[in-house]
């Protein structure tokens, strides 16, 4: 197996995240999240946006307030909308709801129309085992599309 980061974690052991970005077809990059315990939001945005991870700088890793940060600093809006309303022309970043098998942080993801279409999650145990052991189960909830110019609807 390839390694692209590895760290060693407390009470893990070492986990390596095998690739830093993925190929989702029609010349788009998936970002995976380049640290174990956090950096879904930046990842997700990179992916999103299409820029890569290293140009994607945020305040914090909080939900949705860095997210709304973020979008404001580069003039963009944040348009708030459910799974099943997501719009098919675009990619956009989901969040999990609270997950407390990480102490009740989200997750966030990729979306396109009313699909997950990358899981911003790559990291693995060195040798190979899913890592963690028990996953979270992944349930979207709702995300946001971020638009450069503005665009009033749903917030």
């Amino acid at each position: 197996m390839s390694v692209a980061l590895a760290y060693s974690l407390k009470d893990d052991g070492i986990v390596v995240l095998p690739e830093l970005t993925a190929d989702l077809g029609n010349g788009l990059t998936g970002y995976y999240q380049q640290e174990p315990n956090a950096g879904c939001l930046r990842a997700a945005l990179a992916t999103a946006l299409q820029e890569p991870y290293e140009d994607i700088h945020l305040a914090s890793d909080r939900w949705p307030e860095a997210l709304f940060v973020f979008a404001f600093g580069r003039g963009m809006e944040a348009e708030r909308r459910h799974l099943v309303d997501g719009p098919p022309e675009l990619l956009w970043v989901i969040a999990t709801p609270p997950l407390p098998e990480v102490g009740g942080d989200r997750h966030v993801l990729v979306g396109k129309g009313s699909e997950v279409c990358f899981d911003t999650w790559g990291w693995r145990r060195a040798d190979g085992s899913p890592y963690p052991d028990n996953p979270p189960r992944i349930e979207p909830d709702h995300g946001y599309v971020l638009r450069k110019e503005p665009h009033h609807g749903n917030r």
